[in-house]
């Protein structure tokens, strides 16, 4: 038991604040000092270390983790006191009935010179190979998982059979060479059909007719054993493409296949490398697909994956990287709104552009901390501003920082530090990776708004999922997917959907924005639909300085 003539740790309101956001990401928060003892115990104890958490008062913190983690765990902890906190990682705890199961693990240090660091772990939501039912999204057209989803599913069964090389598997690529001539020769139900039919057709090769997902419009992935011969599914596919389209548009099948020679690789490594190589194929040409020498090996993969990991670490680190800045204005007025900031990288960074490299960082765990990095910068520009006008910026946070505990806790404290930035900064949840966990993503947005910083749902457009998220997160503003808008203007009911969508927006109070505005007809189509604000280069192309916008603005159009 913990000696009570021991003081605690003070309890100040930052201590407080951090606590009440650790149980957004957390099942159990565990407080440990510089001796490395435990002198806080708050949430799931009993459950994941079959104790009550007064019980754990003055336990030697290496007294939770598994023996097979123990290393791991010390090179975890010393890392969150050294760097101030650490994210992404796995751990497995020890309880009365043995070793948990992995667990997600976060540590963070509040200040340089604290003298205590809190570790926060959550269950990971158990996966049932082949069950719609598991919670994983899927591809609404191929009823394949979607990207992030099948990561998981083929992360987690390479952990499986790491141990039984009889058990091995191999990932495969594959991409359709010309999908978008195809596509013409299509009316949406011949579509459909074929969608089902490609996704039918790599489930059947896939581990357990299950492990397959749609990474891209126009490209997939599946796991299989290496005994599968690859060649197979890209005849089937090839003949599938021939009875669909007999003498229509050339679209071919390329398929470039990764070795899992994972022996001596981390679980995190392993990682690395499906991430790093499908997010390469997900946006390199498909044409270099043929260049790779195959199989490729994910070894190789991890490496890369590392070394481009390591160079955007230095990016972050010394902010080797601009903004640009693009007004969003109002459909009725023609006034300037606020201006969306957007990151530029300098040429001898390699980046082939941002949206890549944002996808990079949210592939590799980097993303929280480039979310905070460009966060910093547009407070910078809007503090050098102070005295010159009142222009507001809104900076895009990844749906994956909103489930990253360090970046809410330091994002929380830099906005409690700044109360002068209200009314000055805005943040865009962007959906390029999907939000699972809605009601703690909620207390944050609800702390958000409270604290005086509008927030905005960005690339909304006509999935289910975004409407879960209309009905599970209360923003202030969505905005609508140019792509789903300029979808919109070619259906025939298309008008009618975007008026009944911006309606229901308006009933929950909620403002509308549409991007990728380009043309006289753009504005005058999302405008006759009641939307409130515009954004796109018919107003604005983006650029480094806000100062020609005004003026640039064309006043006959309002």
């Amino acid at each position: 038991m913990l000696d009570q003539s021991r003081p605690f740790p003070p309890t100040g309101i930052e201590r407080e604040r951090f606590l009440s956001l650790a149980f957004c990401w957390a099942e159990l928060v565990l407080e440990v000092d510089l001796s490395g003892r435990l002198v806080l115990a708050e949430g799931a104890a009993e459950s994941l270390l079959g104790q009550a958490p007064e019980e754990l008062y003055g336990r030697p913190i290496d007294s939770i983790a598994a023996p097979e983690d123990l290393k791991q765990f010390r090179r975890l902890l010393e890392t969150a006191w050294r760097s101030g906190h650490v994210e992404d990682a796995t751990i497995r705890l020890t309880g009365a009935k043995g070793p948990s199961a992995r667990l997600a693990f976060a540590a963070y240090r509040l200040e340089r010179d604290a003298s205590s660091c809190f570790l926060a772990f959550r269950r990971y939501r158990p996966v049932h190979w082949g069950d719609n039912q598991a919670g994983l999204s899927r591809d609404e057209d191929t009823g394949l998982f979607e990207a992030n989803a099948f990561l998981d599913v083929a992360f987690r069964r390479i952990a499986e059979n790491t141990s039984n090389r009889a058990l091995r598997s191999r990932m495969t690529l594959i991409g359709l060479h010309g999908y978008d001539a195809l596509r013409e020769y299509l009316d949406p139900g011949s579509e459909q059909q074929f969608l089902e039919a490609v996704g039918g057709c790599l489930r059947a090769g896939s581990l357990d007719a299950d492990t397959a997902g749609r990474v891209h419009g126009d490209r997939y992935a599946f796991l299989h054993n290496a005994s599968l011969t690859v060649e197979l599914v890209r005849k089937r596919l090839e003949k599938l493409i021939r009875d669909t389209v007999p003498f229509g548009a050339d679209c071919t099948v390329e398929a470039m296949t990764v070795d899992i020679d994972d022996d001596g690789m981390s679980p995190d490594l392993i990682a690395k490398g499906l991430r790093y190589t499908t997010n390469r194929f997900r946006h390199d040409p498909l044409g270099e697909l043929a260049a790779q020498a195959s199989p490729i090996r994910l070894s190789q993969q991890a490496g890369k994956s590392v070394e481009a990991s390591r160079l955007f670490e230095g990016t972050i680190t010394t902010g080797d990287f601009t903004i640009a800045f693009q007004p969003i204005v109002d459909v009725a007025t023609g006034a300037i709104h606020h201006y969306e900031a957007l990151a530029r990288f300098p040429a001898h960074s390699g980046v082939r552009s941002a949206y890549e490299q944002i996808t990079f960082a949210e592939d590799t765990g980097l993303i929280a901390d480039f979310d905070l990095a460009m966060a910093r910068k547009a407070i910078g520009w809007l503090a050098g501003r102070q005295n010159r006008d009142a222009a507001s910026v809104a900076v895009n946070m990844s749906g994956m920082s909103v489930g990253s505990l360090s970046y809410l806790a330091r994002l929380d404290g830099i906005l409690a530090a700044n109360p002068w930035l209200r009314g000055r900064l805005m943040f865009e949840i962007t959906e390029s990776v999907r939000m699972e966990r809605l009601g703690p993503a909620n207390t944050f947005i609800r702390r958000l708004r409270e604290l005086g910083f509008p927030v905005c749902l960005d690339d909304f457009g006509s999935g289910a999922a975004n409407f879960r998220y209309l009905s599970r997160l209360e923003v202030d503003i969505v905005k609508l997917d140019g792509h789903s808008l300029n979808n919109a203007r070619k259906e025939r009911t298309g008008k009618a959907f975007l008026k009944a969508l911006v309606s229901l927006c308006g009933e929950l109070g909620i403002a509308t924005i549409a991007e990728m505005i380009e043309d006289e007809a753009g504005l005058d189509f999302v405008r006759d639909c009641g939307v409130q604000y515009v954004q796109g280069h018919l107003f604005g192309r983006p650029a480094n300085t806000i100062d020609a916008f005004t003026n640039a603005i064309p006043r006959h159009l309002f």
